[in-house]
């Protein structure tokens, strides 16, 4: 009872270890049952369908690293032994906890990371504690731990966007060559074989964002007033003719593209922006609104205030560069006009931007 108490502590205290699924869903958790399967000194149990079933139940926690990597945590209790015959035989109980390195093959490369079908490769290390059953003292030795080397695959099936079939083969090998009672010299192995859900957790990640101050363009000094002289009248100039009306600015502009949860101006958007510049010098006429949109990432009222940061970012870097901020306009629309879906990451990526519009 100890023993089993002591290893549900340390998988509370390691709770950040989980075993994941995807960048959006970074979490999850998985329940499973099946058996475990003997082969030492005693004999050979491995795949032996007239071997007594020695049934286990577990619990699998983890995190998302990459596409490529998982790691996790899994703990398992249940029944071990082996029987061949009332002199050859064990029989205990098995409490097992194990950090695992997986490998996925559903990582973009050899299959699609949304694929239904999700296999994966694993290998970790562990610990294992034994006891009796009451009343079947001395059937197993159960004195000490076990430290256990695993490696395996498993096979997962997507059941919808959250949930997962999964089935798990692992292979252990012990440091200890004692637990069936006979030592010669062949440590204990055992395979684990287990079914169960998987159910992702985590959801969108919520990005908080602080308005920043824009810069104002400072007021020049009034002039001090000078004396009035009334001057000497002049004759009349004849009237000049009408000036030509200014050029009509008939282009657009390219929109700027941010990271998730960034509005900084960066060294990559100066191209867009000079064109912007430009055009606003040679057409003292043209006026301007600077749209701000996000992606879906994150909640509605976040969103909108970073776009409104993204489109201020632009307009401060514009004043900045003499443009007189009284002919230029900023709105955010958030995620509310997204131009591509944002149901992948390239589409997210368009959705990330700031937009300008000439008013004519």
């Amino acid at each position: 009872m100890k023993k089993n108490l002591l290893i549900l502590l340390f998988i509370c205290h390691s709770g950040g270890l989980l075993w994941a699924q995807s960048a959006d869903h970074p979490w999850a958790i998985g329940l499973h049952g099946g058996k475990t399967e003997y082969s030492g000194d005693r004999g050979n149990g491995l795949f032996d369908p007239d071997q007594a079933f020695y049934g286990l139940g577990g619990l699998s926690v983890g995190r998302y690293l990459n596409p490529s990597l998982d790691l996790g945590m899994q703990a398992s209790w249940g029944h071990y032994g082996y029987f061949n015959n009332l002199e050859n035989n064990f029989w205990g109980k098995k409490t097992g906890l194990k950090l695992q390195l997986s490998y996925k093959l559903a990582n973009g490369y050899l299959l699609g990371e949304d694929s239904w079908f999700a296999p994966a490769v694993f290998a970790g290390t562990g610990l294992a504690l034994y006891g009796d059953f009451d009343g079947h003292e001395q059937r197993i030795d159960a004195d000490g731990s076990d430290w256990i080397l695993q490696y395996g695959a498993r096979i997962g099936f997507r059941l919808s966007e959250r949930v997962a079939l999964q089935y798990q083969l692992s292979s252990n090998f012990t440091n200890e060559d004692k637990r069936d009672r006979w030592i010669n010299n062949k440590n204990d192995h055992y395979l684990a074989h287990s079914v169960g859900l998987v159910f992702s957790l985590g959801g969108r990640r919520e990005v908080v964002v602080q308005s920043i101050p824009v810069p104002e363009p400072e007021p020049e000094p009034e002039p001090e007033p000078e004396p009035v002289v009334v001057p000497e009248p002049e004759p009349q100039p004849e009237p000049e003719p009408d000036p030509e009306p200014d050029p009509v600015f008939t282009g657009t502009f390219d929109a700027i593209l941010f990271e998730t949860a960034e509005y900084g101006i960066l060294p990559h958007h100066h191209q867009a922006l000079d064109e912007v510049f430009r055009a606003m010098r040679d057409y003292p006429s043209l006026r301007l609104e600077i749209h701000g949109h996000t992606d879906n990432v994150g909640l509605p009222a976040d969103n909108r205030v970073l776009a409104e940061n993204r489109a201020r970012a632009a307009y401060g870097f514009l004043v900045a560069r003499g443009v007189d901020a009284g002919r230029m306009a900023v709105a955010a629309f958030g995620e509310e006009r997204p131009v591509a879906s944002n149901d992948s990451e390239a589409g997210r990526r368009l959705n990330r931007r700031v937009e300008f519009i000439p008013l004519r």
